[in-house]
């Protein structure tokens, strides 16, 4: 996982060839950008932006393996839950035609904060919006990046 602000994202180009093209629309991004999915490259590379509303039920620990996501806060404040994949209970098995599974059991809470993003691998299962905090729309851009 990593973890930084947008204004450092040029220091990420050598971690996946795709990364370049993605943070380039990224950072052009803001709370008053439309809703809905750019696509960058068809079934490879695109950014869904939307607000998240409250949880109502407990969240679950998802995680990919055919897809990085990079989860970009453009306004507000959340709990994030990560873990290592290896270290949880499945829950709802790996569904490739999805690129999900789901998880369970302990991991580590972080914040992040409007202009922070985190890029999440394989073997990063992750709860995106935990927990909502303070009074600001929670809107996010998530970029998916196909693993080749």
């Amino acid at each position: 996982m990593i973890v930084d602000h947008i204004k450092n994202y040029q220091q990420y180009g050598f971690v996946n060839e795709d990364f370049e093209k993605v943070f380039d629309v990224l950072k052009t991004l803001d709370k008053t950008s439309p809703m809905g999915k750019i696509m960058i490259e068809e079934g490879r590379l695109w950014i869904s932006i939307g607000e998240a509303s409250e949880r109502t039920s407990l969240a679950e620990f998802e995680a990919h393996k055919d897809f990085i996501d990079i989860h970009f806060l453009l306004s507000g404040k959340e709990e994030f839950g990560f873990a290592n994949v290896d270290g949880l209970s499945v829950t709802i098995p790996y569904d490739p035609q999805n690129d999900v599974g789901f998880y369970k059991d302990n991991g580590i809470s972080m914040i992040l904060d409007q202009g922070y993003f985190c890029v999440v691998f394989p073997h990063d299962a992750h709860i995106p919006f935990k927990k909502k905090l303070g009074a600001q729309p929670l809107i996010r851009a998530v970029a998916k990046i196909k693993i080749k």
